[in-house]
């Protein structure tokens, strides 16, 4: 658990439950080294000044550190990490409104989390017809399924899935690049 960052606040779900946010880190997470806002802007293809305004943000909520500072051309150039980089969501709160401000946090970053992931699948599905990509593997499939699991085993698929996603998380020329969505959710009969 030394590679997770536990989020409880109402702030730090608030500020973690903005979309552009969470591409900041799964850019800083892919990329596997520190970077300067500018380098993280270039990679997302955006303007310094945007990546900067939410990267203050996810700094005030200690999700980045600085790593080190470069002077460049006479400009201190502040080189960030990721020091966690797996976050488990806790829902916490002393009284029913924070608890509903908070659940709501959750669902928008739940929500955003399976927009991108659609998205992202639409996009490699579009491509794959006018490529006329015939292995369905090499373009991405679904699934939603039910199944019945003991908290052994809920726990087991669980630890079996963010080692395998682990091992597979950093940039590799020699592989192609597959969105992931993953989650679990009790369904009572």
């Amino acid at each position: 658990m030394d590679d997770v960052r536990i989020i409880s606040t109402t702030e730090e779900l608030e500020i973690l439950s903005n979309p552009f946010r969470l591409s900041i880190i799964n850019t800083f997470r892919e990329h596997g080294e520190p970077l300067t806002v500018k380098g993280c802007a270039d990679l997302m293809n955006e303007v310094p000044a945007k990546v900067h305004y939410h990267m203050k943000k996810l700094l005030k909520i200690n999700v980045f550190e600085l790593d080190h500072i470069e002077v460049i051309n006479g400009i201190n150039a502040k080189y960030y990490y990721l020091p966690k980089v797996r976050f488990s969501l806790q829902i916490k709160a002393s009284d029913e409104e924070t608890l509903k401000t908070n659940v709501k946090h959750l669902m928008n970053l739940s929500i955003s989390q399976m927009e991108s992931f659609k998205l992202d699948f639409i996009d490699m599905t579009q491509k794959a017809t006018k490529l006329k990509e015939q292995n369905p593997y090499k373009v991405g499939w679904l699934s939603n399924n039910k199944i019945y699991l003991s908290e052994e085993e809920y726990d087991e698929l669980q630890q079996l899935l963010i080692d395998f996603i682990m091992e597979h998380d950093k940039k590799d020329e020699t592989k192609r690049k597959y969105s992931f969505l993953m989650g679990i959710s009790y369904k009572e009969d």
